[in-house]
């Protein structure tokens, strides 16, 4: 199998978390990585290429994009600009996660080591799923979300966009919906619907702030 060539963007923790998936998926030949500024480190042997503007001059004959940005905003600004670009954005699945065959994903998803989705559950475009997260079945997670490792996400859970989940987070089964750009602070347990910027902390999760 001819491998297509992928560049990174982002060269911190969450770039040499992808790149390990990316060389454990063995589908992609890595040319390198993005970030703000330029540097002689090497992760996992590949070199930073060069900054944003370095997409823009297509130095390189490479199609495809993986964004490995946490920042929820400037991630979704990355992706509307070289989206026009017409770059593509493929899934990255590490091979150890478990995913049902009805589960449908669309496009720029990354999914962690160990983390496992069942039936009839959607995710749509750029969200991260972290290492050993649980989404059980009849689940509809949004655009451009990120789940922190350990997090279970219960049945019928649904999840509008930009929301970050921290670490170890958990949703009971019950139909919860969690409106857009929600904050969920690490551990949280969240047990009702939460409106749209609320963010919350605790076992029960309490809404402590909505952020304007």
């Amino acid at each position: 199998m001819i491998k297509k060539d992928i560049i990174i963007i982002g060269a911190g923790q969450m770039g040499e978390l992808v790149s390990n998936i990316i060389l454990r998926e063995n589908k992609f030949s890595i040319l390198g990585f993005i970030d703000k500024k330029k540097s002689k480190k090497k992760i996992n042997g590949y070199k930073i290429l060069g900054d944003d503007k370095f997409l823009y001059n297509k130095k390189f004959n490479c199609k495809f994009i993986a964004i490995a940005v946490t920042d929820l905003k400037i991630r979704f600004k990355i992706f509307k600009k070289l989206s026009k670009l017409n770059y593509k954005f493929p899934n990255i699945i590490d091979p150890s996660a478990m995913l049902d065959n009805n589960v449908k994903l669309k496009k720029g998803i990354i999914v962690g080591m160990n983390s496992v989705i069942l039936n009839k559950v959607t995710i749509d475009s750029l969200t991260i799923v972290g290492t050993s997260v649980n989404i059980l079945h009849d689940t509809k997670i949004g655009k451009n979300c990120l789940i922190g490792g350990g997090t279970v996400i219960g049945a019928n859970i649904t999840f509008k966009d930009n929301i970050h989940v921290g670490v170890g987070s958990v949703f009971p089964s019950k139909k919860i919906k969690i409106e857009n750009d929600c904050l969920i602070s690490s551990g949280s347990v969240v047990l009702s619907s939460l409106k749209m910027k609320s963010k919350v902390i605790g076992n029960p999760a309490r809404v402590i702030s909505i952020n304007e």
